[in-house]
């Protein structure tokens, strides 16, 4: 005769069984040699450093019905058959557990998880919702944007790195070493990014855009944010170069720098730390804070512009 807490064992199997996920439909898809990746459509993309070029989806309920997988050239293009307008205007997005879900005009379609590897990456392109991973990447050039709300995390080292994030998207590459950097980040996009070099960075953020930047090496950097773009920056440079414009924000109080040449105006702020030479230019009710007590300074104020060394 069974007990009580046979049963109630019995029961709580029974849900934990209940429970587990069931196990996703997959489908492989023969494709060319590529090196570069375009995906767009709220799909999700995991991709592998590999000795052969693979691809393999998974779904939960076996419906393959609704993506498209092609190669254009050196481009693998990942997206899906239904897309219209109604698509781009009407879609919602839910990353859980794992799975990229999505909902068009508040009704659900499928959720697909794509596996790919391939011996070379040179780029990555993200757009319209879609999200992806790309780990472990040794490349030489290496060009990454992101668009339309879509997210890219990316992890590994490239000798030269070129960042293009716009339309709210979400770019971390923090995990992503870079010897040449370059950052382009616009209308909300986010980036998180790293570089360890003594050669030049370039960044341009505007128009509400979030950059924060991890800094090694002697660089030479140049930088202009505008329209509310905000830059935190951390680390070593050489020398740097800033015009900051339009309520700005730059925080580069933990970046130290040997030299700087710092320009603010229009309600921008600048903080940034400096060892030896600066020229600070503060125009329009721009804010300039030095920190680290250069010995040579050359400094300009006008039209309610402030330069402070703290």
């Amino acid at each position: 005769m069974e007990t009580f807490m046979q049963r109630a064992l019995i029961s709580l199997s029974a849900l934990a069984i209940a429970a587990l996920p069931a196990l996703a439909d997959t489908k492989d898809y023969a494709v060319g040699d590529f090196t570069k990746l375009d995906v767009s459509e709220a799909i999700l993309v995991i991709y592998d450093n590999g000795p052969s070029s693979s691809v393999t989806v998974e779904q939960s309920n076996g419906d393959f019905s609704d993506i498209n997988i092609e190669t254009d050239g050196d481009t693998l293009l990942i997206d899906r058959i239904s897309v219209g307008s109604g698509w781009r205007s009407n879609i919602s997005t839910d990353f859980k557990n794992g799975e990229l879900r999505a909902k068009v005009n508040g009704k659900k379609v499928p959720s697909y998880t794509v596996r790919i590897s391939s011996p070379a990456i040179s780029g990555i392109d993200v757009s319209r919702s879609a999200r992806t991973t790309a780990n472990s990447i040794n490349a030489d050039a290496l060009d990454l944007k992101a668009s339309s709300s879509a997210d890219l995390i990316i992890s590994g080292r490239a000798n030269s790195v070129r960042i293009d994030a716009s339309s709210s998207s979400d770019i971390e590459a923090e995990r992503l070493v870079a010897n040449r950097l370059s950052i382009d980040a616009s209308s909300s996009a986010d980036v998180e990014a790293r570089a360890e070099t003594d050669q030049q960075i370039r960044i341009a953020a505007s128009s509400s855009a979030d950059v924060e930047l991890n800094l090694s090496g002697g660089a030479d950097i140049e930088l202009e944010a505008s329209s509310s773009a905000d830059l935190e920056l951390d680390g070593t440079c050489d020398h740097i170069v800033i015009t900051a414009s339009s309520s700005a924000d730059v925080e580069g109080r933990e970046l130290i720098c040997a030299s700087a040449k710092v320009k603010a105006s229009s309600s921008a702020d600048v903080n940034l730390s400096v060892t030896d030479t600066v020229e600070a230019s503060a125009s329009s009710g721009g804010d300039i804070n030095i920190f680290g007590n250069p010995a040579q300074r050359d400094v300009r104020e006008s039209s309610g512009g402030d330069v402070s060394f703290r």
